[in-house]
């Protein structure tokens, strides 16, 4: 269960040791990539950079895109239009950061992205921990929490996208903050802070990328509904007053943006149709457009490299075969501890099931309009493109629950019932972690250490 400070047990020592090790492993990934991938590779993140320049060299609270261009190679800006219309709290943040601490380097491109990729690190290394608290707070025994962990720990893009300069990073910590307090509120506890955790989470989510306030936004939609059975929140003014009060912060960048451009979401083609036209974005035309069903086999292969690989700029090969293992074996229990439900399980475990619930629903329906999304810019421009993980990993501790709940409702009797389900979770810690240490070698072994 997901317990509250009444029923909250003292954790092992071995439990903590298991938090502490996933912490140390995702956070020395992410240091590896930080140091040895040159500036550039991980995914857009010379126009991220651009955009924190250019907010510094304007001094501008909210954007005007069609006025952002890219840094060339020695720092400057050049011709070339930014193609990322996202909400500008990442960017202040790290602008606000680089001030404080010297500013930005000045001269060349990748001098500016180092700076800003050890600007970035805290806040990823806050998701972090927060990803794993989740896991933590909860009473459950150590085979539960050690595949928790492995799973949050050893997703590849997870590191590999923290160590970057990125706005996922901060929709990572959002996801953070808004599952904390979706839990604390499907446990029945309302109240002011849970209302600010789940706003905190939610606002900040919309204000990092649009992606990822519809995945917040559709999982707080459906934990509202679910924790109706156990707790009136609507009817506590200090839950709704800390909830509503976060919300206005998305809406002091959404109106202008809608008003500015007619609508809150804009792309290249709505900014700058013409530099749209020129760009990569459009495929040159007379290539055969794929039916619905090819279209979309090839779309969700892509995909599902992106989960299992590091796809950016420098791409890694899925596979092999056998390394898949692990990832293989995790999915299998997250769907078994979704999709089957013990009537021994009662009340105790109905918070945790009602989140996984919420968690589930937020991702397939943003999975959906993703689709329809990129379909609809397939049709548009002949170009393949559109899902990739990274979109989906605020929300991914959801996925994580379901692995170890897949554990904890393996059939098992008399002593086999710890020890069964000691040596599956057992065997999935050691398979995932062999894995994401086989993806991080083969990718650093691209980028040789000088």
């Amino acid at each position: 269960m997901i317990d509250g400070p009444a029923s909250r047990p003292r954790r092992s020592a071995a439990v903590a040791a298991v938090y502490l090790l996933a912490f140390v492993w995702i956070l020395g990934k992410a240091a590896l990539f930080r140091e040895r991938v040159p500036p550039g590779v991980p995914p857009d993140e010379p126009v991220h950079v651009s955009y924190v320049a250019w907010l510094e060299a304007t001094g501008a609270l909210l954007p005007r895109y069609e006025e952002m261009h890219l840094l060339e190679a020695d720092g400057r800006f050049g011709a070339q239009p930014s193609y990322l219309a996202h909400p500008p709290a990442y960017y202040h943040l790290l602008r606000g950061l680089a001030r404080a601490t010297g500013g930005i380097p000045a001269g060349t491109l990748d001098a500016a992205t180092r700076r800003l990729r050890a600007l970035s690190a805290p806040l990823f290394a806050a998701a972090a921990a927060l990803f794993l608290w989740l896991g933590f707070r909860r009473a459950a025994p150590l085979p539960a929490h050690a595949l928790f962990a492995a799973t949050i720990a050893t997703v590849p893009p997870l590191a590999f996208v923290g160590s970057a300069v990125n706005n996922d990073v901060l929709a990572f910590l959002a996801g953070g903050l808004a599952l904390l307090g979706l839990a604390r509120l499907l446990e029945g506890r309302a109240g002011g802070a849970t209302g600010a955790l789940v706003g905190a989470g939610l606002a900040l989510a919309l204000l990092a990328k649009a992606t990822a306030g519809l995945l917040v936004l559709l999982a707080v939609a459906a934990a509202l509904a679910l924790a109706r059975r156990t707790v009136r929140w609507e009817r506590d003014p200090r839950f709704l007053l800390a909830l509503l009060s976060w919300l206005l912060l998305p809406a002091l960048h959404y109106v202008p943006i809608l008003l500015r451009y007619g609508t809150p979401v804009p792309s290249l083609d709505v900014v700058d149709p013409e530099a749209f036209a020129r760009s990569a974005f459009v495929d040159a035309p007379g290539a055969p457009r794929l039916a619905v069903v090819p279209w979309a086999v090839k779309l969700l292969k892509v995909f599902g490299s992106t989960w299992l690989s590091l796809i950016a700029h420098v791409w890694l090969p899925v596979g092999p075969l056998p390394t898949l293992a692990g990832p293989a074996l995790a999915a299998l229990l997250a769907a078994r501890g979704l999709l089957r439900r013990r009537r021994s399980d009662g009340a105790a475990e109905a918070p945790l099931d009602d989140l996984v619930r919420a968690g589930a629903v937020a991702l397939a329906g943003t999975l959906l309009v993703n689709l329809a999304w990129a379909r609809d810019g397939y049709l548009a421009t002949e170009r393949l493109g559109g899902l990739h993980a990274r979109y989906y990993l605020p929300l991914f501790p959801v996925l994580a629950f379901a692995a170890a709940r897949g554990v904890e409702r393996l059939p098992a009797r008399g002593l086999a019932r710890l020890t069964g389900r000691g040596l599956v979770a057992a065997a999935a810690v050691l398979l995932l972690v062999l894995f994401d240490a086989g993806v991080t070698a083969r990718y650093l072994a691209l980028f040789p250490a000088p």
